[in-house]
């Protein structure tokens, strides 16, 4: 058993914004339409999600980003309310 602690090697941080715009237009009396748009990640940074940690003697990737989750997302959607 070594003595580093499990928290030597942290993760990378996150920075997602996320934006949600809608707009809702009356139709008459009873009936509303609305038109809604979000973006996931709107500013398209990179989220690494992992890094290299093997502890093989000679690793010349050690502690590099090897993976990162997924890019921005666009969503539209219609709702009508009756």
């Amino acid at each position: 058993m070594g003595t580093l602690s499990k928290t030597l090697l942290r993760g990378p941080g996150v920075n997602n914004w996320d934006v949600s715009i809608l707009k809702n237009f009356p139709i008459g009396d009873r009936i509303k339409f609305q038109f809604r748009g979000e973006l996931y990640n709107a500013l398209n940074h990179i989220q690494f999600s992992a890094f290299d940690a093997t502890g093989a003697q000679v690793n010349g990737q050690f502690g590099q980003f090897i993976a990162a989750r997924e890019a921005g997302q666009i969503q539209m959607s219609i709702r009508v309310q009756f």
